[in-house]
């Protein structure tokens, strides 16, 4: 028994020691952030750096200050919110950071996750290698190779999430461990590590079940049990016993995140495919050159070395695979060419290297190779899911670094039988460490501007609003990584996935100032927002600040003044609704003016409407075709937490609803109306309620037509107007007409009479 106990010891000793080595691995693979660890940030892509400081603020915010589930937030494009289930949140690290996020901040903790997930990613790798090799020193070097990557180390520019391997390394290891002992207890590791894996990144989701498709493949195929009944029986029983406890764990675990997803799908707000992912997925493909191309930041090999001139530009130099890994790879299938578990991973190689490649084959920055452009195999799996998610085909190279690692430490056993094997693995080691880009670490200070730190000091609640109102670019990084200071909901989100504009939406109380100053102040309904451009609006949507920023970010990561007119032009609006209490250089920032919320009702047009024209001296607008969208913004006294208002057309939360019931406002709706060329039929719905339906003569005159009285709820009610019979086109009506339109029916007013209140 004691000696057991001193084995043990003597085994948890090496782990503890190799976790050491890779830990130091790590402070030199980022130095100097050791030396500013909570006040500078690793990495020269700001943006992702600040997105990744925002992801482990929110996770200690949204857990131990909201106690909320942090896949949900109104803390971002406030006031309606949205969803984080398709953004690269990295939940696990943020739970794991939560100690250094609570006593050194938002900073410090991101660049504890890059440090950590390095080296629990080399650990990983070590473990992974000393289950196949049953060697510590030679998976120690199976780490380096696996952990210490070429594409890690460039993540560390800013987008730390991918750094952390650990759980997807795991994942691989203990599924072998399952599939091999049949260990239900191995089998449930699995499930834990793969959902740790999903909410870490979903491209791991992917690489895992490319690898676990590869492995029953190679597992089938391999099999020595008599006859091809008998081996699919026993293949089967694995197939089962492995997919029941690991799947079943894990689906157990992510079902609340899962069906989060699918819900978040069905809304629509976040596009989980756009049109611009096809051309991403190109310009994130590995070049077949990158795969012998030294990173550009390597000591030696890097951008001063003379091959560079003859390269083109575009080429990624982060899929390089080491040419000391290389000849130890070729080593091993040579000797083990017999074995089948070989060419497991040789087949696991090439399949990351050939989806690393993306959709097209690009040699040396082209595209076209003898003229012709040739399919790779990503492009068959594209419109799969979840294949069909991925967006950089080149992270497919992390399976090529496991099969390298797996291999190149059987090329080390196997030149390990010379003498003096110290010395070989010394020198091995030392090749190993000489090929990777490890250089002094660009670090950026993260300071927070006065006009932002103002917000946190002001004990006065209320959300931000942010000017300009730009549309959830890169550009608003900036502004997630100030919201760690202050900690109040802003109208910004910079997201790993697109998100629909909600502020040009019909019943966004923001719309008229995502467009300002380009809104018609006289138009066809009154009063409009334009109108009433006051604190009151802002009040009664809970918002109490705002910041008018001075730069923005353009095409590249470099700062630009935002033109001095249009500058100038919100600082005024701002100054109308609100008090300046600080400006510096980043922005000026205004507190709104004390308000009792919203006192009158407006109103605001949405989609449907053809331009603004004029019709006896009056403002007029033609329905679009069918169908035309208007919103009533009822009176509503100031509020720090406005009603959300569903996105789906015609439909009301359920807490509008019920608020509708607490606060009633009664009024009717009057129209001064003429159909084009022939009557039709005009329908006013308010939700899922018809209020009017009326025949609008088509004899050119206007008619007026009035609803009955409406109740309407204490916030935005969205209102259509339906054309059941559709529309024409002038240039059809009348022949040689320039005007191609489709056109129905034609208002000249829309307006409001309250009944009571």
């Amino acid at each position: 028994m004691w000696r057991a106990i001193s084995k043990g010891v003597r085994a948890r000793t090496k782990h503890l020691i190799v976790l050491g080595l890779y830990t130091l691995l790590s402070v030199v693979a980022t130095w100097p952030v050791v030396l500013s660890c909570s006040t500078s940030a690793l990495g020269e892509l700001y943006t992702d750096r600040a997105q990744n400081i925002w992801n482990a603020w929110w996770v200690k915010f949204s857990l131990l200050d909201l106690y909320a589930n942090p896949f949900e937030t109104r803390h971002l494009l406030y006031p309606g919110g949205t969803d984080l289930y398709f953004h690269a949140l990295n939940l696990p690290s943020g739970i794991i950071s939560l100690p250094i996020s609570l006593g050194f901040g938002p900073v410090a903790a991101y660049n504890f996750t890059a440090l950590l997930g390095l080296t629990l990613s080399g650990y990983a790798g070590f473990r992974l290698v000393l289950y196949l090799r049953d060697d510590y020193r030679v998976a120690l070097l199976g780490g380096l190779i696996i952990g210490f990557n070429p594409l890690s180390l460039w993540m560390l520019r800013g987008q730390i999430n991918i750094v952390n391997l650990q759980w997807f390394l795991l994942a691989i290891e203990f599924y072998l461990r399952a599939w091999s002992s049949r260990k239900r207890s191995d089998a449930i590791v699995v499930g834990i590590f793969f959902s740790l894996a999903l909410l870490t990144v979903g491209y791991f989701e992917v690489l895992l079940l490319v690898f676990f498709a590869i492995h029953l493949m190679w597992a089938l195929l391999s099999g020595s049990h008599g006859g091809l009944k008998a081996q699919l029986v026993v293949w089967g029983k694995h197939v089962a016993h492995v997919a029941a406890w690991s799947g079943g764990t894990a689906i157990l675990l992510l079902a609340p995140y899962l069906l989060g997803a699918w819900q978040s799908a069905q809304r629509g707000q976040v596009l989980v495919k756009s049109g611009l992912d096809d051309a991403r997925a190109v310009s994130h493909s590995a070049d077949l050159v990158s795969f012998i191309l030294p990173n550009r930041d390597h000591w030696l090999l890097g951008e001063h070395a003379p091959w560079r001139e003859a390269l083109g530009n575009n080429v990624p130099d982060f899929t390089y695979l080491s040419l000391v890994t290389l000849g130890l790879t070729m080593l091993a299938v040579w000797v083990g060419r017999r074995q089948a578990v070989t060419w497991l991973w040789v087949t696991l190689g090439l399949t990351g290297a050939l989806l690393a490649l993306g959709p097209i084959l690009q040699v040396n920055g082209q595209q076209n190779v003898g003229g012709v452009r040739v399919p790779m195999p990503f492009q068959l799996l594209q419109a799969l899911p979840p294949v069909s998610l991925v967006r950089a085909p080149e992270r497919f190279i992390f399976l090529t670094y496991i099969s390298l690692g797996a291999l190149a430490s059987g090329g080390i056993i196997a030149l390990g039988k010379v003498n003096r094997r110290g010395v070989l693995l010394a020198g091995l080691g030392a090749l190993l460490l000489l090929e990777m880009p490890l250089h002094t670490r660009y670090v950026d200070p993260m300071p927070i501007p006065l006009s932002v730190a103002v917000l946190k000091s002001d004990l006065a609640p209320g959300a931000v609003l942010e000017l300009p109102m730009t549309h959830h670019g890169r550009i608003e990084a900036r502004q997630m990584y100030y919201q760690t200071t202050h900690g109040r909901p802003i109208t910004s989100a910079y997201l790993s996935r697109i998100t629909l504009d909600p502020y040009i939406q019909t019943c966004s109380p923001l719309k008229v100032f995502r467009s300002y100053p380009d809104i018609e102040i006289n138009d066809i309904i009154s009063p409009t927002t334009a109108t009433k451009l006051s604190p009151g609006l802002l009040a009664a949507n809970g918002f109490g600040f705002i910041l008018v920023y001075k730069e923005a970010f353009g095409e590249s990561d470099a700062l630009s003044p935002v033109p001095e007119g249009e500058l100038s032009t919100l600082q005024d609006l701002a100054s109308r609704l609100g008090a300046p209490i600080a400006d510096d250089e980043v922005a000026t920032a205004y507190k709104v003016n004390t308000s009792q919320g919203l006192t009158s009702v407006l109103l605001q047009l949405g989609d449907g409407w053809h331009s603004l024209e004029e019709s006896q001296g009056k403002p007029f607008r033609w329905i679009n075709g069918k169908e035309a969208d208007m919103c009533l913004f009822s009176p509503q006294p100031a509020s720090s937490n406005p009603i959300r208002v569903d996105k789906r057309e015609g439909s009301n939360t359920q807490e509008a609803k019920q608020q509708s019931l607490q606060d009633p406002f009664t009024a009717s709706l009057i129209v001064r109306a003429t159909s084009f060329n022939t009557p039709r039929h005009l329908q006013v719905w308010v939700g899922d309620s018809k209020v009017l339906e009326v025949e609008v003569p088509g004899d050119g005159a206007l008619h007026s037509y009035s609803t009955s009285d409406v109740t309407w709820a204490s916030a935005p009610q969205l209102v259509r107007f339906v054309v059941p019979e559709g529309s024409d086109s002038p240039a059809f009506v009348h022949q040689g007409d320039p005007d191609h339109r489709q056109i129905s029916i034609g208002f000249e007013t829309i307006d409001v009479r309250e009944s009571k209140r």
